[in-house]
């Protein structure tokens, strides 16, 4: 089994601390992957839940017209046989009337007039009644189609949700093997700095870490530095060629050099005016170092100072202060 990545070593105050390990965070990135897998899953199956109850809605239209057009045809057959049977009632009055012309009394000629209103009226309640039948399968052909459109938008964006949720697990997917690359990376280069610099780890003058896919090479500024002073001191320099060898091998790496400081106020009259100042020149110095070495590239190093606003622990303590003042060599795959 592989050695873990991060080494750091507690001060006797029992202070603890949590670094993540690549093996933590790629089962991390595969369960969230294997969540992602089972979302999608369960998102198909309500989709076709959905997609199976809009069909069986869309059937129940169908049905409801299909029973409107039978209704409608049962109406026709009824107006024809009141067509029917008007007209024989028709011919049996016009029967009547040739009889009552031929007698030529007023009352028949009052007879006739009652025969047509109640003929016009007959017809004015089909024709109402045909309108009606219409107007109802009119507005249930458009609720149908409204219907179908809505439920076809809605398919439409449940497609397009699976789409984007397939498209999301591959990216997962890629980026989980990447960051697995990175993180095997690292690990080499943590192996090959632990190996070389064994002995300055066992005695506690420098301190390896992994944070967020970061490899931080922690110097102690009691072997780097005296008190409120930026000048490296000779006996960090062999550790720091070690270091400049390692580098070398990795060219694509980021480096980033940050100093950093307990709260303790600069003296006054010093030739350093604050804090701020010592740990960027601090900072520098570690950085002006490893630079001599000329075939590391320059443009892939940066320096910083952050004072003493990023403390690892609470400068409560004089053993907490001296955790605090530190330099980080941080290194960043690329």
């Amino acid at each position: 089994m592989k050695k873990y990545i991060g080494i750091f070593f507690l001060v006797a105050t029992g202070l603890q601390s949590d670094w993540l390990y690549w093996r933590t965070e790629y089962h991390t990135l595969l369960n969230e992957k294997v969540a992602l897998e089972e979302e999608l899953k369960q998102f198909k199956f309500r989709c076709k839940n959905e997609r199976d109850k809009l069909s069986s809605e869309i059937q129940t239209l169908q049905n409801h017209n299909v029973a409107l057009k039978e209704e409608l045809e049962l109406l026709k057959k009824n107006r024809e046989e009141d067509k029917t049977t008007c007209e024989r009632r028709i011919s049996e009055i016009e029967n009547q009337i040739t009889i009552l012309k031929n007698e030529g009394s007023d009352k028949e000629k009052a007879l006739l007039d009652d025969h047509k209103k109640a003929q016009n009226r007959c017809q004015e309640e089909i024709d109402s009644l045909k309108k009606q039948l219409e107007e109802q399968s009119q507005a249930a052909i458009k609720q149908q189609e409204k219907l179908a459109n809505f439920y076809e938008d809605k398919l439409k964006k449940c497609e397009s949700l699976n789409q984007e949720y397939a498209e999301e697990v591959a990216k997962l997917q890629n980026l989980t093997q990447k960051q697995k690359q990175e993180l095997e990376k690292l690990s080499s280069q943590a192996e090959e700095l632990e190996e070389k610099l064994q002995d300055e780890i066992q005695s506690g003058k420098i301190r390896l870490k992994r944070y967020n896919n970061k490899l931080i090479i922690n110097l102690d500024d009691k072997i780097c530095f005296s008190s409120g002073s930026a000048k490296l001191k000779k006996g960090i320099k062999p550790a720091l060629d070690k270091i400049t060898q390692i580098l070398i091998n990795y060219p694509e790496n980021q480096i980033s050099i940050e100093g950093h400081t307990d709260n303790v106020p600069i003296i006054k009259g010093s030739k350093i005016a604050d804090n701020w100042q010592l740990s960027t020149e601090r900072a520098l110095s570690v950085l002006r170092y490893i630079l001599q070495n000329k075939i590391l590239d320059s443009r892939r190093f940066s320096a910083a100072g952050f004072g003493e606003f990023h403390p690892i622990l609470e400068n409560n303590t004089p053993a907490n202060r001296a955790l605090n003042r530190r330099v980080d060599i941080v290194v960043i795959p690329k």
